[in-house]
């Protein structure tokens, strides 16, 4: 994890923004990206197989911080079993056998910097908290 500084948006904070909507604009779009973010994991929580949810939570980490490479899709967010089981909702030794998986599917490569390698396309499952796959889970 990286050290992160935050910002208390007070009255005065308020008060300063009214006078200058741009910045009320570039907040409603902050808050909209960090809303999409949520959903998607909310969405990641509720897929039924390990190894989707474990794809899909390496993607929406790439989305974000990643770039494509001759061999594939690098997703440099050095996430631990742990932490994949955290961002999807499984305990860490399920997240260890759908690592396997993958690998041996030749879907994921763990790199030596501890970066993840996304190889082929990205799962063609669920992408929104409404979709049929996600609304039939909750069944």
């Amino acid at each position: 994890m990286t050290p992160a500084t935050l910002a208390v948006l007070d009255p005065e904070f308020a008060e300063t923004v009214a006078r200058r909507p741009h910045i009320t604009g570039d907040l409603q779009a902050c808050l909209a990206r960090r809303l999409d973010a949520v959903m998607r994991q909310v969405t990641i929580a509720h897929v039924r197989h390990a190894e989707t949810r474990v794809m899909l939570a390496l993607w929406l980490q790439a989305d974000r911080w990643g770039h494509t490479s001759s061999a594939g899709v690098v997703c440099p967010v050095p996430l631990t079993h742990g932490l994949l089981g955290r961002l999807t909702c499984l305990q860490r030794p399920t997240v260890s056998t759908a690592v396997s998986r993958l690998i041996a599917d030749e879907r994921l490569r763990r790199r030596p910097d501890g970066s993840w390698l996304l190889l082929g396309g990205r799962p063609q499952t669920a992408t929104s908290p409404t979709s049929p796959e996600v609304l039939s889970a909750r069944r």
